[in-house]
């Protein structure tokens, strides 16, 4: 295998920035780990695949008016938050610990 050239850090930054981009869309994907991150090599940029266990959020708004929906909605807000920062977490992991002190490029 060739040497690779791009840092660690910037492709945990890269994968990282991915997520933030899926999530940004309103989409959990639910399946984070190394088999679905792809790197392309023409951008020297990370891409998420096999979005068949994705959930679509959407805009996550709490503007309901009586109490309780309200609440039931400001739960399901804070689950999904904790979700996406797990995929966060997950997808630097992935990328960390496919590749090692490797680098791509």
């Amino acid at each position: 295998m060739a040497r690779l050239e791009i840092p660690m850090s910037r492709l945990v930054e890269q994968a990282e920035q991915t997520m933030d981009t899926v999530h940004g869309k309103g989409v959990l994907h639910s399946d984070v780990r190394w088999r679905n991150i792809l790197f392309n090599s023409e951008t020297n940029g990370i891409m998420m695949i096999n979005f068949e266990r994705a959930h679509w959020i959407g805009k996550l708004r709490t503007s309901a008016r009586n109490k309780v929906k309200k609440d039931k909605v400001l739960k399901f807000i804070k689950a999904v938050e904790k979700q996406r920062i797990i995929e966060r977490k997950r997808i630097a992991l992935a990328v960390h610990n496919q590749l090692g002190d490797e680098r791509i490029g």
